[in-house]
């Protein structure tokens, strides 16, 4: 039975306590990231950055699954707020205990900020992810994001990369 079968066949409550960075999410991600026409592992570099720390500046490796919610409010495997799932009449809304509508969330909204907000520009993209509009703005200005935690961000996704290329 291959990854995908084995999480379709797994219950929502099943699904919720895989880690972060379990194999058959792993897979869903590449599942999905040909699907949307993402650029490859996109959506693992999001979910990287999503679920690791960064602590005197190294990258701390967590065990989070997706009851996961951070002080700000963002909740599950992909760590969507509220606001977030209400965009473009709802096309993000999802189940933030069950991992694979995460990613499936997720997927959908890197497609649309790529393909309608940053011509393809997957740093802007990122950027937009974690800090809003405000710090992808910035990214395709040629700037830093204002703010401190997209720097970090950005950062885990470029670390991520060069150990994943």
């Amino acid at each position: 039975m291959d990854a995908i079968t084995k999480l379709q066949a797994m219950t929502p409550e099943q699904r919720s306590k895989l880690q972060w960075n379990d194999p058959m999410l792993d897979a869903l991600a590449d599942k999905l990231e040909q699907a949307d026409g993402l650029p490859q592992y996109s959506l693992r570099a999001l979910k990287f950055a999503e679920n690791t720390g960064y602590k005197d500046g190294k990258i701390e490796f967590t065990k989070n699954d997706s009851t996961k919610v951070s002080p700000a409010g963002a909740k599950g495997l992909m760590q969507f707020m509220d606001n977030t799932q209400k965009l473009q009449g709802g096309m993000f809304k999802h189940n933030h205990l069950d991992p694979v509508e995460s990613l499936a969330a997720a997927s959908r909204y890197l497609k649309y900020t790529l393909n309608n907000q940053y011509k393809g520009n997957v740093i802007a993209a990122f950027a937009d992810y974690n800090g809003g509009p405000p710090a992808a703005n910035n990214v395709l200005a040629g700037k830093k994001p204002p703010k401190k935690e997209t720097i970090n961000y950005l950062e885990k996704i470029k670390e991520f990369y060069k150990v994943n290329k």
